[in-house]
């Protein structure tokens, strides 16, 4: 016997219990180690097939098992994501159209007799289970819930009829959550719409005023090619075949002229029409694209140089601000660093792969040491587009589009190098940039004003 007092998250009422779920449980089960299948003899789900709390029976893949297996489910089944970004998460089965077994990331669980399934699956949403669980993860970079864990969680036990009383009451308030959370997801869908018809008028020309005095994209254009040539004829870079000028014919047609003296026709291509001294170009002409070398999960420390992957990318798009976890021994870093040009100030960060196409603008104060090949960087060098510019065009539906629509990859959307540098470009004279991006932050910040605001 031991003390557990310091372990017990808080005091329950008289009449109820803490248990550890092992006991509470008749089975903890690691799930099939089967490939999903067009077809086959039983559903396979997965943890991707559980998506916000909910699962999509006719999208679920086949397997294929030969005899009655154990790993087949029932109703009052709770399965945990034990790996990836959702390791922790839980779903209760209920309702099974097809006959289904689990796969090998989900551990399941089963309840003994008098325990409500329901009441317990409350609780794995409950802040003081993601406390304990949070706390027994395991794993640097990419977490791991195993059966162990599991089994040491503490559960507050009520009474059978407390259970049933709590449930009842939970799952009304619960209606009423649901109904606000889909208010604000409308809300939020709505922001999003106007934001993204906003980038879209600015970037064709239609925000704000022309100024006829602006000097005109094509000398921004013209000095980018002069550069490189000097650079070319000092040794420095290699002549790209794939370089190239879009120009407007006497026709009124666009053409593309490469390096090879080439021309060819890109009308398809054009979204829109743009004003006069504003330019198409292809993105390689604005930014040098690069990447890094993957790190291996074997390469993964706890402590040393920090570097950043493309869900990295996506927190610091979104949110600003990430809490680096990830990082390589400095031995290693000096071996690897000079593959792959560092970030610097006014640099654009891409992420590359799963959720592509979120725009990180590298600044001053940041502390970059280093990216791995799930990371695009876009080194904006030129001096022809501001950074914030460059971020708000590459955010807008025409440029996101492209990367949506020339992903590769049969699992994961990926944006390679080569697509990325083909990417079509706006590019407006400098000053007009400058000022359409002290428009847009206004427009959004009063966007973001009102939102906060609001009673949703």
């Amino acid at each position: 016997m031991k003390c557990i007092e310091d372990e017990i998250p808080f005091e329950v009422p008289e009449g109820w219990a803490w248990e550890r779920l092992g006991n509470l449980t008749s089975i903890i089960q690691y799930g099939l180690n089967n490939s999903a299948q067009k077809s086959g003899t039983h559903r396979l789900l997965r943890i991707t097939d559980i998506q916000n709390g909910k699962v999509n029976w006719e999208s679920v893949p086949f397997t294929t098992i030969h005899e009655s297996s154990q790993y087949v489910l029932v109703s009052g089944d709770i399965v945990f994501a034990r790996t990836g970004a959702t390791v922790g998460k839980s779903f209760l089965i209920t309702d099974l159209p097809y006959p289904s077994v689990f796969a090998s990331y989900l551990i399941r669980i089963q309840l003994i007799k008098d325990i409500l399934p329901q009441y317990i699956y409350q609780f794995f949403n409950s802040k003081c289970y993601w406390n304990q669980i949070t706390n027994k993860l395991v794993g640097v970079g990419q977490p791991n819930c195993n059966g162990t864990s599991l089994k040491e969680l503490f559960i507050p036990l009520p009474p059978q009829k407390e259970q049933m009383r709590i449930l009842s009451f939970t799952l009304s308030m619960m209606e009423h959550v649901t109904n606000i959370e889909q208010k604000q997801d409308g809300l939020r869908q709505c922001v999003s719409s106007v934001k993204s018809k906003i980038l879209d008028l600015a970037i064709c020309g239609k925000l704000i005023p022309q100024n006829p005095d602006d000097e005109p994209a094509s000398v921004l254009l013209e000095h980018i090619r002069e550069e490189k040539e000097k650079l070319i004829k000092a040794g420095k870079i290699k002549q790209d075949k794939n370089e190239s000028i879009i120009f407007r014919g006497a026709d009124s047609s666009y053409y593309e002229k490469f390096a090879d003296g080439t021309i060819k026709n890109i009308d398809e291509e054009i979204p829109f029409e743009i004003p006069d001294n504003w330019a198409f170009c292809r993105l390689d002409t604005l930014f040098n694209v690069c990447s890094a070398k993957r790190i291996k999960k074997s390469d993964w420390r706890n402590t040393g140089i920090p570097f950043y992957r493309a869900r990295e990318i996506v927190k610091l798009s979104e949110e600003g601000f990430v809490k680096n976890e990830l990082f390589i021994s400095e031995k290693y870093y000096n071996q690897i660093k000079d593959e792959c040009n560092l970030p610097q100030d006014g640099d654009l960060m891409v992420s590359g792969v799963g959720t592509i196409g979120k725009i990180y603008v590298v600044t001053s104060n940041d502390v970059f040491y280093y990216k791995d090949a799930s990371v695009l960087c876009f080194e904006n060098r030129s001096g022809a587009i501001t950074s914030d510019y460059a971020r708000f065009m590459l955010e807008s539906s025409f440029v996101q589009k492209q990367m949506r629509d020339n992903t590769k990859g049969t699992t994961v959307d990926t944006i390679t190098i080569s697509q990325a540098k083909q990417y079509l470009c706006i590019l407006p004279p400098l000053n007009e940039q400058k000022r359409i991006v002290i428009q847009l932050k206004q427009i959004f910040n009063i966007i973001d004003i009102l939102i906060n605001n609001s009673n949703y």
